[in-house]
């Protein structure tokens, strides 16, 4: 009597575990950002993303450029992102978004057709990524 005690306890105490454990594996998944990417060029064209500087006391094109260097594994891009990318326009939405609007280029010739979005919500965390990048 006591062994089958014994053994419903371990069992419960193993399922436990094992349901914990996915729950906390499934949202370090969901820390991930969501990409697609270009079928030829392999590079990301479209980020959810959930980033943030984590120093606050840089200026909004610092924190692009901080963005871009977070991700430069995703679009495929080597050194700095300020050599390979312009910053075109900035627009604030009235909903409080906060528009990058990006150019690459290469050596400081605009590359066609490679043109970015990068979005930010209210408190400056960004939240997409869209455009191609032409390595």
């Amino acid at each position: 009597m006591k062994i089958r005690w014994l053994s419903a306890g371990i069992t419960t105490c193993l399922a436990v575990t094992m349901a914990l454990s996915s729950t906390a594996g499934s949202a370090i998944a969901k820390q991930k950002p969501e990409v697609r990417f270009h079928p030829v060029y392999k590079t990301a064209t479209f980020i959810e993303d959930n980033w943030s500087s984590s120093n606050n006391q840089t200026t909004r094109e610092e924190k692009v450029w901080n963005y871009l260097n977070a991700r430069k594994n995703l679009l495929q891009f080597q050194d700095q992102a300020q050599n390979h990318f312009q910053l075109k326009d900035v627009t604030k939405d009235p909903l409080g978004m906060t528009h990058y609007r990006l150019q690459e280029v290469y050596h400081g010739i605009p590359v066609y057709g490679s043109q970015q979005t990068i979005h930010s919500n209210q408190k400056g965390v960004f939240t997409t990524f869209m455009g191609q990048v032409i390595p």
